[in-house]
């Protein structure tokens, strides 16, 4: 390996010679330059930001782990100043044997010509003195938690949508990000190589909440889930009918069910009301996601816990549902096109209870909006009406329906049916023993 010297055509970028195994060269870009300006010193009555030196210390820390050179600025003396985020990559690097297998969307990504922004808010959004955007930028690279592929590396728009997702959670602010309009310059993405630190729970945990009932204890964990918009239905192609048409919804902030609700929880509710508990199966209570329960009992459980906590539980929309499932993504299911191995329980998912019985809640990996079990295990209630083809219904809450959707696939159905856009129907009155439920809390919720 050797390196050439510097000339204009390569914009200040040393290009680095790598000869692989058989004898070929193959070109790399050696160097990536990013450039941090910071204000925290204002006049005309501003009151100076004393935290910007840190927020500074801390992009420029994970940017330099990301193999940056860094070049830091503390106060800009112009009028006016325009910032391009650039990148402009060869596919051509990853022919060299000694260098990581990476995925092909990551290639292809990097292969074009990109411009790409990402702000902290919208053109008429304040903000604030202490920045929520900077940490979220920082957690999202550090701690690979805009990875939403799990596939090792962040996108840009991988990177925009967290920080849009998660930045709004907390602030009034809304992110931005985009390209600029330009068909030649808005074909590729800007990619960051994410390891595997230990992950920081600050902004997890902020987002879980669980009310107190009111005849003692607490109620189910929930997650806040962003609001945001979605393709709902088969993105991918090759599901049912039912899953057609393909069409985009939005949807408000509202809180979802960190875990299907569990025979622990159950039972407490039908102590309380002298309902009938349901069978487990032999394979027992406590953590494990209560069985057997029909439509209506799901809907009663909800009505007591609103009683109790004074808040607004309910079974979750269709649209709620895959969007909370979906966490942010187009692909099967969360992490990807291929169902894995040990990721979820379904008929040959490649854990220990498949197509045997119902795993304890939370024994997978949560998707990115930290939500358990979306892909088997049980089959989940809505709250929608079933509609052989979508027409509006899958956004609506009824209150008695001949047929009710459920989503989610479960420990006996195989990976087809446990994908993110598959869905089935029954009547309100059936129980089974793969068929559960999860609720959903009331926060801000509409539709457009």
């Amino acid at each position: 390996m050797y390196r050439t010297n510097i000339k204009p055509d390569t914009r200040g970028i040393c290009v680095v010679n790598i000869t692989d195994t058989n004898g070929s060269k193959v070109l790399s870009y050696s160097g990536s330059y990013a450039l941090i300006i910071g204000e925290s010193d204002y006049t005309a009555g501003w009151s100076k930001l004393n935290s910007i030196p840190s927020e500074l210390d801390q992009v420029e820390s994970v940017l330099k782990d990301q193999s940056f050179v860094v070049k830091r600025y503390a106060n800009i003396e112009s009028k006016h100043a325009l910032f391009l985020f650039d990148s402009c990559f060869s596919g051509t690097v990853f022919k060299s044997k000694n260098k990581p297998k990476i995925p092909r969307q990551i290639t292809q990504a990097m292969a074009k010509p990109v411009r790409q922004f990402i702000t902290a808010g919208s053109a008429d959004e304040a903000v604030p003195a202490k920045s929520t955007f900077t940490p979220a930028f920082v957690d999202a690279l550090r701690y690979a938690k805009a990875d939403m592929y799990k596939d090792g590396y962040v996108t840009a728009k991988e990177l925009g949508l967290y920080l849009k997702n998660i930045v709004s959670e907390f602030t009034e602010q809304t992110p931005q990000y985009g390209t600029i309009r330009d068909y030649d310059l808005s074909r590729g993405d800007f990619v960051f190589k994410v390891g595997g630190k230990n992950q920081s729970q600050t902004v997890v945990q902020s987002k879980v909440f669980q009310d107190r009932l009111r005849g003692g204890g607490l109620g189910p964990k929930m997650v806040r889930i962003p609001a945001g918009s979605f393709r709902m239905g088969d993105i991918q192609g090759g599901g049912g009918s039912d899953e057609q048409p393909v069409h985009r919804v939005s949807v408000g902030k509202f809180a979802m069910g960190m875990y299907e609700v569990t025979f622990a929880e159950y039972d407490k509710f039908a102590d309380a009301t002298g309902r009938k508990k349901p069978d487990d199966e032999g394979w027992g209570r406590g953590n494990r996601p209560v069985i057997n329960v029909s439509w209506n009992d799901a809907t009663a459980y909800a009505k007591w816990l609103s009683n109790q906590t004074g808040k607004k539980y309910r079974l979750p929309t269709e649209a709620e549902w895959e969007y909370a499932a979906r966490a942010g993504t187009e692909t099967k299911y969360w992490w990807g096109n291929d169902i894995g191995k040990n990721r979820a329980n379904c008929d040959s998912c490649g854990s220990q209870w498949d197509n045997k019985q119902t795993a304890p809640v939370g024994s997978f990996s949560a998707n990115q909006f930290g939500l358990y079990d979306t892909v088997g295990n049980l089959w989940e209630w809505t709250c929608s009406e079933y509609e052989k083809k979508y027409n509006g219904k899958e956004k609506q809450c009824v209150r008695n329906a001949s047929r009710l959707s459920l989503r989610g696939g479960s420990w006996n159905y195989n990976a087809r049916l446990v994908r993110s856009a598959y869905r089935i129907n029954w009547w309100s009155t059936f129980r089974l023993h793969n068929v559960g439920f999860r609720v959903s809390r009331l926060v801000t919720l509409y539709y457009f």
